[in-house]
Parts: structure tokens; sequence; C-alpha cells
């Protein structure tokens, strides 16, 4: 007879374990509960309320449209919600934190970011292996997307953004601190700057707009490498602006209408458009040849 609550004890426990496993896929609607395990038939209401019950490299998918809320990724996870309106509504915070270990991959996919008031950054990269941002829009922030320098001895994060829209931002709407960029088919418009690049930072721009920015559209700092490859850099107070030290090569890009061009060490493959209505229109540092 003393054998039997033991038993049931750990028949109670086996039990229960389940119920605190993570799950590799969730689902948030506009209509859920963050008391729900976050399954495709009980789905959460927020993004912080799901992370906390998706599984490391899982996913969290949106079912139906909604505000999902600010949230801060430790991980390595996928948040998608590119099948219907996904909004992130924030007000004088960050959009979404990532604060992932060095080996993490971050994936955001679809999410219609917006700022009221005085918010920080749309997304704001601290620590990851790499961040992917796609089909996404970001509106109102100071800085629509941010990654800050990394930690003494840690490898640089890793950004790709594709697809997206970076507009109305407050301050700048990219800002890289020593970091390794990519950016493929983006928008960057009506912001005091468009993408600064700062300190050691490597960063590709193609098939970009970047317009009707006060200060630069592109700007290179301290020994920063950007190249910008087919695309459009108009209406901003200076189109392309390299510090000295930095590098920036330009390649089939037109340069429109800008109040100075370009400025700095900007290199020119022979192929851009750079007397197209500036006011000033700049000479660049060097002419490259195609490889």
């Amino acid at each position: 007879m003393r054998r039997l609550p033991l038993a049931v004890t750990f028949v109670c426990l086996a039990w229960s374990f389940p119920a605190l496993a993570q799950a590799t896929r969730t689902w948030v609607s506009g209509v859920g509960d963050d008391a729900n395990p976050c399954s495709r038939t009980a789905p959460c209401k927020t993004f912080a309320g799901a992370i906390s019950k998706t599984a490391a490299a899982g996913e969290i998918d949106v079912l139906d449209p909604g505000g999902f809320g600010a949230v801060t990724i430790t991980k390595s996870i996928t948040i998608d919600g590119h099948h219907t309106l996904a909004g992130i509504l924030v007000a004088g915070t960050n959009g979404i934190i990532v604060s992932a270990a060095a080996t993490d991959v971050v994936t955001l996919r679809g999410l219609d970011f917006m700022a009221v008031g005085a918010a920080l950054s749309g997304v704001k990269v601290i620590t990851a292996k790499a961040v992917h941002v796609e089909e996404s829009v970001l509106t109102g922030f100071a800085i629509g997307i941010e990654v800050l320098a990394p930690a003494a001895g840690v490898a640089p994060p890793q950004l790709f953004v594709r697809d997206c829209s970076v507009r109305d931002s407050t301050t700048a709407d990219v800002v890289l601190t020593g970091a390794q960029a990519v950016l493929d088919r983006v928008r960057l418009v009506g912001s005091p700057a468009g993408l600064d690049a700062k300190t050691t930072s490597k960063v590709t721009a193609h098939d970009v707009v970047i317009s009707g920015h006060a200060s630069a559209g592109v700007s290179a700092e301290d020994t920063s490498d950007v190249n910008v490859e087919h695309g459009v850099v108009s209406a901003n107070g200076t189109g392309v602006l390299a510090a000295t030290g930095a590098t920036v090569r330009l390649s089939d890009v037109m340069v429109s209408h800008n109040a100075t061009g370009v400025s700095g060490p900007v290199s020119s493959f022979g192929n851009n458009r750079l007397a197209a209505g500036n006011t000033a229109t700049g000479t660049p540092s060097a002419t490259l040849q195609q490889q």
C-alpha cells in the first residue's frame, strides 16, 4: 500500500511533461489568447505570448489580421505573417529586438511595423548570426532597422533585407554599425537620412530606391565599405556621401535631383547617371573598370 501513492505521483508527472514541451510551429490570431497553447485551433494573441511556447528554430505563423505587439527574440526563430495583415504597433519602444546567440538565425517575414509617437527602432539587432527581414514595411520609427556594434571577439551579425519599405523615420531608415548587410529590392524614403553605414560595416545594396532624405541618401562613415548596384538615389540633400577612409562604389545607379549628387571617395564603374538634375553634381573620386 505504501507504493501506491508513489506510483500515482509518477503517473501524474509523466502526464504533465508534454504540457511543458515547446512546439516547432505555433500560431497567433487577432482573436487569440496568450493563455492558449498557441496551437492552430487555440492560437495566442501576441508574438511575446507565442515565443515562449515555440521551440528554438521553430516558427510563429499568423492566422488572421491583428496587431501582435513587440517582442524580444533570444533564439533562432521565424515569424511569418505574409499571408495576412500581421501588425506590430508600438509607442515609445522597439518593435522587435533580436538579442540571440551568435549562432542563431532569425527570419521576420511579411510584417507591418508602425510606430506611434516617439518609438525607437522597428527592428533592433544586438546579437545574432544572421537576421532576415523580408516582405515587410516599417513606418515612423526613429530608426527603421538598426544593427548595433558587436561585442569584442564576436563576429558581426549579418543582415539580409529583401522586398521591404522603410519610410518616414525620424532619424534614419537603416543604421548599421560594424555589420555585414545585403539590401535587395528595398525602398528607403522620406526620412532625415537613408542608409547610414558606420565603423567597419560592409554593405551591398541592389535594386534600391533611396529618396527624399534631408541629409544623405547613402552615407558611409569611418572605414565602412558600401556597394550600390542598380538603383535610384534621388531628391536627397546629398545623394551619396562618403567620409575620408570609407569606400563607396556605384554601378548602374541614377543619382538625380539631389542638392549634391556625390561627395567624398565615391567610385563609379562608369555606367552611372550623375548629371541628372542635381544642383551640384560632384565628381567621382575614381572610375573603376568592369571585372
